[in-house]
């Protein structure tokens, strides 16, 4: 813990030899010795005797930067040893809980398990927090940032929260002083300065530029013109409102700027109808904000929690966090904001240290000669930061007294929203700079809470539900349901003994969906591997009910769907290490995490027999055994590490089958009508229309195939039936003829439904285990889905699973073109990426 070049080119500095500081410290020549070429650690007390004899600070000897001090630097920094540190914590009453000791203490600062009560418990350690800073001397955000540097795997620790104030006497004295229309005034003004500081967060959520706080607490009050003429402003709207008549800047708002409740100032803007407009602007005080809090009887407003950054502090580090793995350029942050939350600096002589949330990076020129510029980007407590404490969103919820997941119930929340037109909001350019979606579901998730979204405006204006059934907000209220795990009765139904063919209903139904997600900007090395399940698990009794789990690679640990999907929603994808990685050692490493889920999987259900469905265009990247070229082959021809999902589990452990599923439009062929023949020999085949059945198709290796035929649900609707004999290709042509019954209107131009397939293909499966009964029921559970009333083209617990990861808050960031997946289907390891071609069929 001691910088053994500090320590030698301080005491050179000093012109002290080894026996002189020896002396001063009241230790050995031959010790000095050692602490300089690091054989040797001195104490906190001894460390702080060399600091003292050298006039400087211990921080200056441990070598640590301003910013990035650990639990360990700040007790050094005092001279505590650990039973000192532990006596003076056990006297308070937060350590008398948690009854800290010398071992307990050691084990927190090497970031190791502390064993004890509470100590697991993020509010009981967050109570430590406050005498570990009376301690140490530092505030108590400086230890919270030093918890978290040492122990980043650990629960963030909950700071106590402070005790809501009552209104302020004084401040209730000046209310009563002040006239109902001084009244009416100051309460709206304040509630038109709440609504801008909304406006503002949004902005700022929406990575929009957002003006000074002293700018945008200027609020607009009336403009010099006739309201005929310019009309009026949003705060005079809400004056008249409240009855008040004529309201502008005359004598009411002139008295409260004489008793320090607002100020006044004056500008000039362009208007549209009036031309060049004066314009009076009002600012709350502090005092202001305080009398009306105190007349309207709202409680005082407690100082922000010492652990949250101010709002300009916030907004700075939102700006590098927004700059991504990149990062800003060194000039894009400057200013008094580098002495709060950059690493190496000091809020004054005196004050305490920056909280090292931001760090300087050179860049190397090409070819590594020189730095080229230096960019700042967030440290991990800073990314921890963001993480945890994001502009006190959560916190806000928790005020409004909203119960989350409390007593065993399931939350979900159910959501309107809107897409502004693109030039409602300077800045703005559609997609994602107006759609909130992806933001508050990342807000939502760490609170548990599932989340769907129903359109409630569009361009035209607020979106009413047609006649009839209301099938958006039909779908919406199913897939919530879906995103809480529910399972309704139509799953068991679908998959009842006398339906399926066999005893389907006692096994459980895997679906494993891996993708590869693109790099981010600034991202080098291989893209990371997301990988989600879900299983749907039979009830113990046969008259049961069915219940869904959930599995996501960012928290390996087979849980309830509902918590799965919120942990997974609740973290970022993985970032990309840098590494890179072979296509072989890519798809390998992504079985065997789904191995080790498989595995934990097994244990899970105690004994109760599984199958696994995945879906071939990902998996045969994998598994040889997935891909066409490989069947009817041996396990050891494979190039891939394993052959099939589960296959080197014991006997007992391994899935009973293995369903290949494939939807791919340019590998499954398009089903274009039937043809019925008949048993008589002089019978003649009719044509047919598409139907919507499932299809034995016979192959010349191992097992049938099963072609599941699906028709859009608009097919039975207005506007003809064209695509159930012939496609597009074969469109007719218009013919115009004088005769009347020889005129057809040509079928190019009109209305086509496209027929789509989904392909089941069971494999390896056990002995006892039929096949068609395995076809079936899977296309049973495409026909009864979860989220909506009628057929999808994946089985449940497949399509459950592919959806977790379509409704990430990062998705649409980092999902790859469809056009770009790969494959390698019998092809050898390039030992690099590459681009691959389809599976042939």
């Amino acid at each position: 813990m001691i910088d053994r070049s500090s320590l030698t080119r301080r005491r050179s500095a000093a012109g002290l030899s080894r026996s002189e500081l020896a002396e001063r410290v009241g230790v050995s020549a031959r010790m000095i010795l050692f602490y300089e070429d690091g054989t040797s650690t001195p104490t906190p007390a001894r460390l702080e005797r060399l600091a003292i004899a050298l006039g400087c600070q211990v921080r200056a000897l441990t070598g640590t930067q301003r910013g990035q001090e650990t639990l360990i630097d700040l007790r050094y920094a005092t001279g505590l040893t650990l039973e000192r540190a532990a006596e003076l914590l056990r006297s308070s009453p937060a350590g008398h809980a948690l009854r800290v000791s010398a071992s307990k203490l050691s084990a927190l600062e090497k970031g190791a398990a502390v064993h004890g009560a509470g100590w697991s418990d993020p509010k009981a350690t967050g109570t430590l927090l406050g005498p570990m800073a009376k301690t140490y001397r530092v505030p108590v955000r400086v230890v919270l940032d030093a918890w978290m540097r040492t122990r980043p795997a650990d629960p963030v620790p909950v700071p106590a929260g402070q005790k809501t104030q009552r209104p302020d006497a004084a401040a209730l004295v000046a209310w009563e002083s002040l006239n109902e229309r001084q009244q009416v005034y100051l309460g709206e003004i304040m509630r038109d300065d709440r609504m801008t500081e909304t406006e503002m967060w949004m902005r700022r959520l929406r990575h929009l530029p957002v003006p000074r706080a002293a700018e945008w607490r200027r609020l607009p009050l009336a403009l010099d013109a006739a309201a005929s003429q310019v009309g009026y402003t949003r705060l005079q709207e809400r004056l008249r409102r409240r009855g008040v008549h004529d309201p502008g800047a005359g004598r009411t708002v002139h008295a409260l700027e004489r008793r320090g409740m607002v100020r006044i100032t004056r500008d000039t803007i362009e208007h549209s109808a009036g031309g060049s407009v004066g314009r009076v602007l009002v600012e709350i005080t502090r005092r202001g904000r305080a009398v009306a809090r105190a007349g309207l009887g709202e409680p005082r407003e407690p100082d922000a929690p010492a652990h949250l950054l101010s709002e300009w502090l916030w907004g700075v580090l939102v700006r590098v966090a927004s700059a991504g793995p990149e990062g800003l350029a060194d000039d894009d942050l400057a200013g008094r904001s580098l002495f709060y939350i950059g690493v190496g600096y000091r809020g004054g002589a005196n004050g305490p240290p920056s909280r090292g949330f931001v760090e300087s990076h050179p860049v190397m020129a090409p070819g590594g000669t020189h730095v080229a510029e230096y960019r700042w980007r967030l440290t991990a407590l800073g990314r921890a930061h963001v993480t945890e404490c994001p502009d006190g969103r959560r916190d806000a919820l928790a005020e409004a007294g909203v119960r989350l997941g409390a007593d065993g119930v399931m939350v979900g929340a159910w959501c309107e929203t809107e897409m502004p037109a693109a030039d409602e909001d300077e800045g703005l350019t559609g997609g994602d700079d107006t759609d909130g979606k992806h933001q508050s579901k990342a807000v939502l998730a760490p609170l548990d809470v599932a989340s769907q979204y129903l359109l409630g405006r569009d361009d035209a204006g607020p979106i009413k539900p047609k006649k009839g059934t209301d099938h958006p907000a039909e779908a919406a209220l199913l897939d919530l349901y879906r995103s809480l795990g529910v399972i309704d009765d139509r799953v068991a139904n679908a998959l009842a003994p006398e339906k399926a063919g066999h005893a389907v209903d006692r096994i459980a139904h895997v679906g494993i969906h891996i993708r590869q997600q693109n790099n981010r900007p600034g991202e080098k090395g291989s893209p990371k591997v997301v990988v989600t399940a879900s299983a749907l698990v039979p009830p113990s009794p046969s008259c049961g009910t069915w219940t869904m789990l959930g599995w996501t690679s960012t928290r390996p640990l087979w849980q309830s769907y509902r918590a799965a999907q919120n942990s997974f929603h609740a973290s970022a994808y993985p970032a990309a290490t840098g590494e890179r990685r072979s296509y072989r050692q890519k798809w390998d490493d992504a079985a065997e995490i789904v191995e080790r889920a498989v595995a934990d999987l097994a244990e899970e259900l105690e004994g109760v027999p599984y199958v696994i469905t995945v879906e071939e265009t990902s998996a045969r990247r994998c598994w040889d055994g997935i891909q066409n070229v490989r069947q009817g082959t041996s396990p050891a021809d494979r190039n891939s590490k394993y052959w099939l999902p589960g296959h080197t589990l014991s006997p007992g452990d391994q899935p009973l089958a293995v369903i290949r599923v494939n939807i791919d439009g340019n590998e499954v062929p398009q089903p274009v009508g039937t043809s019925r023949h008949y048993r008589r020999p002089d019978a003649e085949s009719k044509p047919g229309m598409t139907a919507t059945g499932l299809f034995e198709i016979a192959t010349d290796f191992d097992s049938p195939v099963w072609i599941l035929c699906n028709v859009p649900r608009a097919f039975a609707g207005k506007g003809g039936r064209l695509g159930e004999h012939h496609t597009r290709w074969d469109a007719e042509p218009s013919v115009y003829s004088e005769d009347p019954a020889k005129r057809r209107k040509g079928e190019m131009g009109q209305n086509w439904y496209a027929m789509t397939a989904t392909e089941i293909y069971p494999i390896a499966r056990g002995a006892d285990m039929s096949a068609e009964a395995l076809a079936v029921a899977t296309a049973k559970l495409c026909h009864q889905a979860l989220t909506w009333s009628d057929r999808v083209r994946l089985p449940v617990p497949l399509h459950a699973a592919k959806q977790m990861d379509l409704d990430h808050p990062q998705y649409r960031r980092t999902a790859p073109s469809e056009e770009k997946l790969e494959a390698e289907p019998g092809a050898e390891d390039s030992g690099v990426d590459q681009q691959s071609s389809a599976d042939d069929v």
